[in-house]
């Protein structure tokens, strides 16, 4: 994670977060610390902060789903839940993000989400960034300005299957999106995502942002980051304890008799 933000007016050391549920399993799923995540790969250093919350397990990673720790797997199982509509576990996501936000001391003005592609929106599913946003907003006393929208229809993963490139995708992303002229209120703003990869969709946000907002300072959060060998610094942080391997003599033994 990188800081710059400044959280002080907002998020003040005095000030306690509203409190939830009791739920002792997303107290145990680990925060992404300070250094335990490398820049993504596409991710622009324009940005002044990357603040994601908790590791997520992708279809295909590097590690063996075995060799992740059980705390990795609830965290990533929350998210999954999340993700398949389980409205929520919006909460819960938040004060993760929420706790790994005031950690850095930093300050913006608005949270920003990432837009629901308009396919989806009318088949009635759940807009994950917005009600992330809201909840988000409501701990840190922070205004959700919903000022990007989509245009047309348009999906990553159908976007890679079919053989095209992550800059492609970007270029297609950027002339789907259009953002709302009354983002100029606000100087520094929080861009959020539920989950990250390489960081292809924030990037695009942002270079449509600066198109209209080119002084603004511009930071990310997310709750997920995929499990990818490129961003974890530390593999020891996500990999389980590994049992010691028993050995049993097969050597022939002598015939006493």
């Amino acid at each position: 994670m990188y800081n710059s933000f400044s959280y002080r007016r907002n998020a003040s050391p005095n000030r306690k977060a509203p409190q939830s549920e009791p739920c002792t399993s997303w107290q145990t799923i680990p925060r992404i610390a300070t250094n335990h995540c490398a820049w993504p790969a596409r991710l622009s250093r324009t940005f002044n902060n990357f603040s994601p919350g908790i590791w997520v397990i992708p279809p295909r990673c590097y590690w063996r789903h075995n060799q992740l720790s059980a705390a990795i797997h609830r965290g990533s199982k929350l998210f999954h839940r999340f993700k398949s509509g389980h409205s929520s576990l919006a909460f819960p996501l938040a004060l993760v993000m929420y706790e790994v936000l005031t950690q850095q001391v930093s300050d913006f003005d608005c949270i920003v989400p990432i837009p629901l592609s308009p396919d989806k929106q009318k088949k009635g599913q759940l807009n994950r960034t917005r009600i992330l946003a809201q909840a988000l907003g409501a701990l840190l006393r922070v205004t959700v300005a919903d000022v990007l929208s989509l245009s047309g229809a348009i999906s990553k993963r159908q976007f890679l299957s079919a053989g095209l490139t992550q800059a492609q995708f970007e270029h297609q992303y950027r002339q789907l999106l259009h953002v709302d002229t009354g983002i100029r209120r606000y100087p520094r703003i929080l861009l959020l995502d539920d989950v990250c990869t390489e960081g292809s969709t924030l990037n695009s946000a942002l270079q449509t942002i600066h198109e209209v907002h080119p002084h603004c300072q511009l930071g990310a959060t997310t709750a997920g980051q995929m499990i990818l060998k490129s961003v974890v610094t530390n593999e020891h942080l996500i990999l389980g304890h590994t049992p010691p391997m028993l050995f049993t003599d097969l050597t022939p033994q002598p015939d006493d008799n």
